[in-house]
């Protein structure tokens, strides 16, 4: 991952990557939910952003007909997620874990 991400928080952002698998994860509250895996994220000056992330597999990529080893082309938002261990944030009985995600994708295309 970018060392700088922190920079690119809040940002839309032009980014491309590798397509990996097509899978099924577990949904909430409890139906399963397509997503796809991409590799070497990158933004437009090709500097990497993400070495690997996953986005739900929309009606667009669906469209697209998108399969493993495309280039996918797409718009996203970076956000910080901050989700709690064990019931406590920042204590000795739990720990906090930040992870940097792309949300709202859209505007995507293949290369």
């Amino acid at each position: 991952m970018n060392t700088n991400i922190e920079k690119l928080i809040g940002k839309r952002l032009f980014l491309s990557g590798v397509v990996g698998l097509i899978r099924f994860k577990d949904g909430y509250p409890s139906f399963l939910q397509e997503e796809v895996e991409l590799l070497n994220i990158t933004n437009d000056n090709g500097i990497i952003i993400f070495e690997e992330s996953c986005l739900n597999y929309t009606n667009k990529m669906r469209e697209l007909r998108i399969s493993k080893g495309d280039m996918l082309s797409f718009n996203a938002k970076i956000v910080k997620h901050e989700f709690i261990v064990n019931g406590f944030r920042n204590t000795t009985n739990g720990r906090s874990v930040v992870e940097y995600r792309m949300m709202n994708p859209s505007k995507f295309s293949l290369n």
